[in-house]
């Protein structure tokens, strides 16, 4: 089964997010991998009973068995008075397999009858040809038996044959060296000196117990394969089963798709490189088949969803015990993870330079030790690391301590805290503890935030409006901009004066929305934003999107209609509908939509003359159930994701410069699914509708945009008269 591409976001690195429009998808495909994985339990079933039989039960004669085991050091005198009574037994009076019957073939060549050797080796093909295909695969594992080596001796008895009448015609003997040829068809392995006394006879009897035990071991690994995979078997079942009892809202939550993700890339790579045997090659083949797809989740997708969890956990200042139990900004999502999953985040993100995040999942690793004590080493690896970036040279020092005390065999962590030492010596660093908190404190002084600061401070609700600056801002209903609004007023709420920033509520209807799911599904793609020279994937942005024309149907049309009564702007000249879903861990980092220069420059601007975006619409398709608000820092406004509403600013000040406090982001999704509608309104004809002034403080704020347009209703008015 192939899934569509667009289920998955490929970001920078490969790395990316899911969408949530496509996740349910995949629950499908891993009852698949389970169906496959079913088929191939049953075959190693049937392949270890087969295992057990030739154990407890040898086939053939118990002389043969035995002799069989001890072939490489059983002195062929022995070997050949051990053979003697069966070479002449009637064929239907000896009940053989393959093997044993090649074995009698190989006697008879060394006894000069080739007449009886070609008898064995046709009861050998016959024992083979019987043989069902998980037997003939066993043989072949185990390098038994082999079609080519039996046609080969065919072709070497031939020769035997043609041979024997001139020999015995002359008195020669049968010449050595072909008989020697013989042997090693069968075994190649078998040294040259063989020993002659029945003393050591009775020495080589103990590798047949050898061999016995080579061959047990093989099934009780097969047997661990076959108990792994059937415990993963039922954990996969539990949790595809708990998705189904929840249904879609399983999927709101970033630690389920998490989990998915975990599954579907490493658990099943660790399935996968199990059952790649020589057994179970079918549903081997069809899981690779769809492990191969280039729809399926892999390492990368693993990553994106680790991303989203660990910026999650920044941007809303989230702790790692909440998270591990899945406590999610206060609400339990009912989701536990492992220490696996801990040390998973926490090498992801020592990797991505967020030491203190790091050093909280490992402490939560830690605590959860004794479901896994084989990670405790990896963990205090890592912890070391993750102590010594923060500086807590003395935690570094006790840690190296306990990693020394669990191994102390490893030469690596030896020389690691001989090195650690030298590097300290002499020095107070050494002796030094830090308290280590999980997020860093917030500055008193705003003008300290950097802007990614200031942009997760606002998502998280630290940074916001006093009450006082809320004073001014009002909430009504919009009539002013079109006559059609006297009937159906817009209801508006006032969110900042200068600049501009207004929320109309109830804007869009559920059967536009509707339409709109439509009109996107099998289109929407990974979200790129504008580098210094070209479009980029990055993880500044993890959301899919895709660009639909509004001559494609009659309600993008509407939409529009609306949206020159909500604005007062001509929308001859917006751009294309954009429509966005943002999944686990979605957002998009603080920017401006107005265009620079630069974009200008390297021609990265689709239609340039009709200038840049003077104003930017913004539509809720969907309501979230934890986070996705858009945060404008400078505002210090968090708009939260209300479904029908809209927001709307403008881009750029009334002298046609970017407007800097624009400045805006899309907040992570913590639980949930996010659709957006973007209407990005250019400068092209907007002369008459919004004036260009010679400074950029004269923004038009709330009461002035209904003013204007009461001066040009009484202008049109006048000049119609």
């Amino acid at each position: 089964m192939a899934l569509s591409i667009n289920f998955w976001a490929e970001a920078n690195a490969e790395r990316g997010s899911y969408s949530t429009a496509g996740i349910a998808e995949l629950i499908t495909v891993e009852k698949k991998l389970m169906a496959q994985m079913a088929d191939y339990g049953s075959v190693l079933r049937k392949k270890i009973s087969l295992m057990r039989r030739l154990i407890e039960q040898p086939l053939g004669t118990e002389q043969i068995s035995k002799m069989r085991a001890l072939m490489p050091q059983i002195p062929k005198t022995e070997y050949w008075n051990a053979m003697q009574d069966l070479i002449h037994a009637p064929l239907a009076g000896v009940q053989l397999d393959p093997l044993d019957s090649l074995e009698l073939a190989l006697f008879a060549v060394d006894k000069d009858r080739p007449d009886l050797a070609e008898k064995w080796l046709s009861a050998t093909l016959s024992g083979y040809q019987q043989l069902n295909p998980i037997e003939k695969e066993l043989y072949e594992v185990l390098n038994v038996v082999r079609e080519s080596q039996v046609t080969k001796l065919f072709e070497l008895c031939a020769e035997v044959k043609s041979f024997q009448s001139a020999l015995n015609r002359s008195g020669m003997m049968l010449p050595l060296l072909l008989v020697g040829a013989l042997w090693q068809v069968l075994f190649p392995a078998c040294g040259a000196e063989f020993y002659s006394s029945v003393h050591e006879m009775t020495k080589v009897f103990g590798y047949e117990q050898k061999m016995l035990q080579h061959m047990q071991k093989f099934v009780a690994d097969n047997q661990s394969k076959l108990d792994f995979l059937r415990a993963r078997l039922g954990e996969f079942e539990q949790e595809r089963n708990e998705a189904l009892h929840w249904g879609t809202t399983y999927f709101e939550s970033p630690l389920n798709q998490y989990l998915l993700s975990k599954r579907l890339t490493v658990d099943w790579r660790r399935v996968e490189n199990l059952m790649d045997a020589d057994t179970g090659q079918k549903p081997l083949e069809r899981l690779l088949k769809l492990r191969r797809s280039p729809s399926m989740p892999n390492a990368s997708e693993l990553e994106g969803a680790i991303d989203g969890l660990l910026r999650l956990q920044f941007v809303y200042r989230l702790e790692a015990k909440h998270l591990a139990k899945g406590i999610l900004d206060g609400v339990n999502h009912g989701t536990h993870l492992s220490p696996e999953h801990c040390l998973d985040i926490a090498r992801l993100a020592l990797r991505d330079q967020h030491p203190r995040l790091a050093h909280a999942w490992l402490l939560e690793a830690k605590e959860r030790l004794p479901q896994q004590p084989e990670l405790h080493p990896q963990i205090l690896a890592l912890l070391v690391q993750a102590k010594a970036e923060l500086g807590d040279f003395l935690g570094v020092n006790g840690t190296y301590q306990e990693l020394l005390n669990l191994q102390p065999a490893s030469e690596e962590h030896a020389r690691n805290y001989e090195q650690f030492m030298r590097n300290h010596a002499g020095t107070d660093g050494l002796y030094e503890s830090k308290i280590i908190e999980e997020h860093a404190p917030i500055p008193e002084d705003p003008s300290q935030l950097d802007e990614f600061q200031a942009y997760s401070l606002t998502c998280s609700g630290h940074r916001r409006l006093t009450a006082g600056e809320e004073r001014h801002l009002r909430c009504g209903y919009m009539t002013e901009t079109h006559p059609f609004l006297l009937l159906a007023p817009l209801k508006a709420e006032e969110l900042s004066h200068d600049p501009l920033l207004v929320l109309y509520h109830d804007v869009i209807y559920q059967s536009e929305i509707d339409t709109i799911r439509k009109l996107t599904t099998n289109k929407i793609r990974r979200a790129t934003v504008l580098g210094t020279k070209q479009s980029v994937v990055s993880n500044v942005r993890t959301s899919q999107i895709t660009f639909i024309p509004k001559t494609e149907h009659q309600v993008l049309q509407t939409i529009d209609r609306r949206v020159e009564d909500m604005t007062n702007l001509n929308m001859d000249y917006a751009e294309d509908h954009q429509f966005a879903n943002y999944g686990i861990g979605g957002h998009y980092a603080q920017h401006m939509d107005w265009f620079t220069q630069n974009a200008f420059d390297y021609k990265l601007v689709s239609a340039p003359e009709m200038g840049n975006r003077i104003a930017t619409v913004l539509f809720y398709l969907s309501d979230v159930a934890q986070g996705g608000g858009t945060a404008f820092p400078h505002l210090k406004q968090h708009l939260r994701p209300k479904k029908y509403a809209a927001a709307f600013w403008y881009n750029l000040h009334a002298a046609g410069g970017g407007d800097t406090r624009t400045q805006h982001g899309a907040c992570p999704i913590i639980a949930g699914s996010k659709w957006v509608q973007n209407r990005w309104i250019r400068e092209f004809v907007q002369s008459d509708r919004r004036s260009c002034l010679l400074w950029d403080d004269s923004v038009a704020t709330f009461g002035q945009i209904m003013e204007l347009a009461k001066q040009q209703k009484a202008a049109a008015k006048k000049e119609s008269s």
